[in-house]
């Protein structure tokens, strides 16, 4: 195994949701967790991949959620929020 491999390995573990994303907010991967997420929000990871947020939940548009990812992506911060998701009413902790 290599470092990639045993980064996949480690977020493939990990009981909480992880999704890593590109410069314009494009999904690249989703781990197990996050996978399961994603289905309780009525998609699948093949809807996420390659689709940036935007696309995928253009619910969040002028929300905390797009005001954090653009902050994290133009400065290179770490974020933390909150967010009640409408379609579910389920509240959501971002990391």
């Amino acid at each position: 195994m290599n470092f990639s491999d045993d980064l996949l390995a480690i977020l493939e573990g990990i009981s909480d949701g992880v999704v890593s994303l590109d410069r314009e907010a494009k999904y690249l991967s989703i781990n197990k967790s996050g996978k399961e997420i994603i289905r309780q929000l009525g998609r699948t990871p093949h809807d996420l991949i390659g689709h940036s947020v935007w696309e995928v939940f253009p619910e969040v548009t002028g929300t905390v959620v797009e005001r954090e990812i653009k902050r994290a992506l133009a400065n290179g911060v770490r974020i933390e929020y909150e967010f009640l998701y409408p379609p579910n009413q389920h509240l959501y902790q971002v990391q």
